[in-house]
């Protein structure tokens, strides 16, 4: 079952998140204006910021992905340990020899 629930960013992560969104917001100001205000630089242009709105989206999935992951990790070890302290049957070793 799929986990729905919004990956949390947290520290220096959602510092880092905020100023790419405000990049990214800025961008967009720009290649709008750009594409409705042509000169004779504006394709080059709009294609430089384009590229550049490209890398921050990039940066912020990347970002995304690692609060993701270490949500499952959190949540995996959490259910490790609630398993190991309500199973009552002892520890084997390694390789199950006994």
């Amino acid at each position: 079952m799929r986990d729905s629930r919004p990956a949390v960013l947290r520290g220096p992560s959602r510092e880092r998140a905020r100023e790419l969104l405000k990049r990214e917001e800025q961008l967009c100001r720009e290649i709008a204006h750009l594409v409705l205000h042509p000169s004779a630089a504006g394709s080059r242009e709009i294609r430089r910021l384009r590229k550049e709105r490209q890398l921050v989206r990039e940066e912020l999935e990347d970002l995304h992905a690692a609060a993701k992951l270490a949500r499952e990790l959190s949540d995996g070890w959490t259910r490790f340990r609630d398993v190991l302290e309500t199973d009552s049957r002892p520890l084997r070793p390694l390789g199950g020899v006994q």
